[in-house]
């Protein structure tokens, strides 16, 4: 699903087939029962957990407040506990982050951290099972 969006019947689709379904019924594909209307509404709590460029800006879990990087910028060096040498802390009220070493960085090492939502967001599935 790459454009998740919630229809009157509560329940989330892709975009283009909730539009297809919807050009010739008006009733809801999961339980057969007609529609109060045709809207639909972006399901950004979705997206975020399935769109890997867009990455967490809270504690939330599961998160509800997204943020947008390009590129691999938002998970790039991103590892498993062990192998982190660095930390990110967040200011939620002031919108910054500071990053700091955990342990002594020797010239010509990567900077390596844990992105703390990788473990529970669909989209890094992957990642969790080669780190």
């Amino acid at each position: 699903m790459s454009d998740p969006v919630m229809a009157a019947d509560g329940h989330s689709y892709e975009r283009k087939q909730i539009e297809r379904w919807l050009a010739t019924k008006s009733t809801s594909p999961m339980t057969g029962e007609a529609l109060e209307h045709s809207f639909l509404t972006p399901n950004h709590a979705l997206r975020g957990r399935i769109r890997e460029y867009v990455f967490t800006w809270s504690d939330e879990v599961p998160n509800e407040h997204w943020a947008v990087g390009s590129g691999c910028a938002t998970f790039y060096n991103t590892c498993g506990h062990e192998e982190a040498n660095t930390i990110v802390e967040r200011d939620f009220d002031k919108n910054t982050f500071q990053i700091f070493a955990t342990r002594d960085i020797q010239e010509g090492d990567e900077l390596r951290h844990v992105y703390k939502s990788k473990e529970w967001r669909n989209c890094f599935a992957s990642l969790n099972i080669i780190m």
